[in-house]
């Protein structure tokens, strides 16, 4: 924990901001993900995100004609901690000058700064996240500061998918629910890789599905043999399930890599349930048709 874990945001410093804009995001095709202004220190910053890692560009809060067309430079690296007090005593016990500890910028952050020759000249942060830096309340503009821009999310949320049942017999469930309320099953799959069999049922916009593990040390049999028959998941369809994963990932969410789903067309991906109140919630892609 006293040790660097990964890169957290590039700096860049940026005397033409709009034109570096264009070029990250129009040309680039990196997401903006913030456009903030903080008079009080005469300073703006543009986030761009690529993956888990920000590009920061920095400039100041009004735009001067002498910067127009001026170059940009590579200013600093932040490097991402999980216990940051542990990490600048380890390395003041190595001879290495840095900071106290101190809050950073976005709220739920510490920061402290590497000094000296050990940086070789390149600006330094050490960066520790604590659980409050991911709440919605942390991204919003504080003190005197504004967004200039609205903050874009990387995927959108398009639709309830579909709600998974776990049962002990997908066929009989299945009969059970065209017995009672004439709902009848339009396919029923047998994956040999997921060990599962389904049955969809149709259900307007979105569909039931019954599923049922085909051996017994399978996290859908040993949920029945724990809980018995009854609500497994939701599946929440997405329009891009790997910019949904990286953002996800990028605000501390545990989420697994994305695979190819029981249903052909479909990639999915599973959020940890401890993360979404012991709901397990699965993101869906539904893949365009190949013609």
């Amino acid at each position: 924990g006293a040790h660097v874990g990964r890169m957290d945001h590039a700096v860049i410093l940026s005397p033409d901001l709009e034109a570096s804009k264009k070029l990250w995001g129009g040309a680039l095709g990196a997401r903006l993900a913030l456009d903030r202004s903080f008079p009080a220190r005469n300073t703006r910053i543009l986030f761009f995100r690529l993956g888990d890692i920000t590009v920061e560009i920095s400039g100041g809060a009004q735009q001067t004609e002498e910067g127009l067309d001026k170059p940009d430079r590579l200013w600093g690296i932040a490097w991402g901690v999980d216990n940051l007090a542990a990490t600048t005593e380890r390395l003041r016990a190595a001879g290495v000058d840095v900071s106290d500890p101190r809050r950073g910028v976005k709220p739920g952050t510490l920061v402290a700064t590497v000094k000296g020759l050990h940086t070789h000249g390149v600006a330094t942060l050490l960066i520790e996240h604590t659980p409050e830096s991911f709440r919605p309340e942390a991204r919003l503009a504080h003190g005197a500061a504004y967004d200039n821009a609205p903050q874009q999310r990387a995927f959108t949320a398009v639709a309830l998918d579909h709600v998974a049942l776990a049962t002990t017999d997908a066929e009989e469930a299945a009969r059970t629910w065209q017995s009672v309320l004439d709902v009848r099953a339009s396919d029923t799959i047998e994956s040999a890789a997921a060990r599962t069999l389904i049955a969809s049922l149709p259900g307007g916009t979105t569909r039931i599905a019954l599923g049922q593990a085909l051996r017994a040390h399978h996290p859908l049999a040993e949920w029945v043999e724990t809980r018995g028959p009854g609500m497994y998941a939701i599946a929440v369809q997405v329009d891009d399930i790997e910019a949904a994963v990286r953002d996800l990932r990028a605000k501390g969410v545990t989420v697994s890599d994305p695979e190819y789903g029981v249903w052909a067309g479909t990639r999915v991906a599973r959020i940890d349930r401890a993360e979404s109140n012991g709901v397990s919630v699965q993101l869906v892609q539904r893949l365009p048709d190949i013609l």
